[in-house]
């Protein structure tokens, strides 16, 4: 998220002064986003270097973020893999008539 007195431009790369409005395929990520994907690959490459700590807590992390986000309890929250995983869950937690 910007701080206060920066502008929402100062965190992407190659955009200053230009509107982008494709958003529909691809979109660019914030600077933040971009090294937060590069130190995922990493950990691809590298599972060793995963502090148990980010292994245990991200989830969580993730969940209480979500669930304030959109108004709800964490324990509401499915993590899934990939949209095909989600809708997955969401098909096997409907009762079958």
């Amino acid at each position: 998220m910007p701080s206060a007195g920066s502008k929402w431009s100062d965190h992407f790369s190659g955009i200053a002064g230009d509107i982008y409005l494709d958003c529909a395929a691809q979109g660019p990520f914030p600077k933040e986003t971009a090294e937060e994907v590069r130190r995922s690959l990493r950990f691809k490459g590298h599972p060793e270097e995963i502090a148990p700590d980010l292994f245990d807590d991200l989830p969580d992390r993730a969940r209480t973020a979500v669930a304030r986000l959109i108004g709800c309890s964490p324990a509401n929250i499915a993590l899934g893999t990939g949209a095909s995983h989600g809708i997955n869950l969401a098909a096997r937690g409907l009762h079958h008539i």
